[in-house]
């Protein structure tokens, strides 16, 4: 992961966005598991909360595939795109581990 252009943006050093990415990884990964349980609970509400904050989170970060990721699956929640929602989740859950890996 090249953090210095990311890290500049934001007036960070590089090792300072790396732990804000580090962060970020290990919240996404457990509200990945919330938005799925309130999925199982149909808690549309909850699950489009949660894709909202960490939408917002990776936007902040400079993380921009990984927003474009959570407005996808925000839309196919506020539109019911049920057949649409997991293979979403599963390529936010892919993008997220190619993230820890570079970090």
């Amino acid at each position: 992961m090249n953090t210095k252009d990311p890290a500049s943006r934001l007036g960070l050093d590089p090792e300072q966005y790396r732990e804000l990415v580090y962060l970020f990884v290990e919240n996404t990964r457990r509200e990945v598991s919330e938005i799925k349980e309130a999925l199982r609970n149909n808690d549309l509400e909850k699950a489009a909360n949660i894709v909202h904050s960490f939408r917002g989170a990776a936007v902040n970060l400079c993380l921009d595939e990984i927003a474009a990721t959570g407005e996808s699956l925000r839309d196919a929640l506020r539109n019911l795109r049920d057949l649409e929602i997991n293979p979403i989740i599963d390529k936010l859950l892919y993008q997220i581990e190619e993230l820890s890996q570079s970090i």
